[in-house]
């Protein structure tokens, strides 16, 4: 099977998150507060929230390019050698 230029991609972008550990999840300091005695909420700090949500961005886009690799799996490809030397032929 010939790999897709979106297969490619999320190859890549699976690589880049393992190798910048976006892949495990960030380290979570929450203070749990309680009311009644139930915990009710979890108070972040603010750099770990922003960590946090660029984590779940990135696995969302994680998912969404799985996705996109799957139904194009049977879909028609051109080698990146093929495209380099069209372009070149163009230019």
């Amino acid at each position: 099977m010939k790999e897709t230029a979106l297969s490619s991609t999320a190859s890549d972008i699976a690589v880049r998150l393992t190798r910048e550990g976006l892949m495990s999840r960030p380290k979570l300091h929450p203070e749990i507060l309680t009311k009644n005695g139930r915990k009710e909420f979890a108070v972040l700090p603010y750099e770990e929230f922003l960590a946090l949500q660029e984590w779940l961005e990135d696995l969302e886009d994680l998912v969404e390019l799985r996705a996109a690799k799957e139904s194009e799996q049977n879909a028609p490809t051109v080698p990146l050698a093929e495209l380099e030397r069209r372009f070149e032929d163009v230019g």
